[in-house]
């Protein structure tokens, strides 16, 4: 029987602002350092979702993060 991945939803606080150069930066308040940008706002919601997968990857990774 084929083992089933089990996807946690875990829920925080994305801040979004305008950038100077146009487009907006995503930044992740409690993930010191987690940040990404878009051209459109739809775009930077991509790219802070991949952002945060990548960051809690690294910390599973390094032992850091217990269960994710």
């Amino acid at each position: 029987m084929k083992k089933q991945k089990v996807k946690k939803v875990l829920k925080c606080t994305v801040v979004f602002e305008p950038s100077e150069e146009g487009g907006y930066v995503a930044s992740v308040p409690v993930l010191s350092g987690c940040l990404s940008q878009g051209e459109t706002f739809e775009e930077a919601v991509r790219m802070i979702k991949d952002a945060i997968s990548g960051y809690l990857a690294v910390l599973k990774e390094k032992r850091l993060l217990a269960v994710i």
